[in-house]
């Protein structure tokens, strides 16, 4: 089972670095404007000398969201707002339904920590 996070990161990276010819973290966090957000345009902009809409808007179009997002918009200075689509968190579901923990790792084994002060 992939993040979806991690997955939107991966496919935005590699738009980031197309545009940019070098590697670059696309900052991929959730977001209260949309599910999730990328931030990394901003950045990428001002180490280039460009606008960062406009490096926004082509990391857009390099971009393979059309499997995971139903929409994709650039706002504010330069924001990727991202929303995923249905069919991408029910494929997700699909992934998780025959784990028994639901993707959910076990925690560690317990420890005794005694503080003496």
């Amino acid at each position: 089972m992939t993040d979806l996070e991690e997955l939107l990161g991966q496919r935005l990276a590699r738009a980031f670095g197309a545009v940019a010819g070098e590697p670059v973290d696309p900052l991929v966090r959730r977001s209260q404007h949309a599910d999730y957000q990328a931030d990394g345009a901003l950045a990428l902009g001002r180490r280039l000398g460009r606008n960062p809409r406009e490096v926004a808007a082509q990391v857009v179009q390099h971009a393979e969201l059309t499997d995971l997002c139903s929409h994709v918009e650039i706002s504010g200075p330069g924001f990727i707002n991202l929303t995923v689509a249905g069919d991408a968190l029910a494929s997700l579901i699909d992934q998780l339904a025959p784990d028994p923990r639901l993707g959910v790792p076990r925690s560690p084994a317990p420890e005794t920590v005694v503080v003496d002060y």
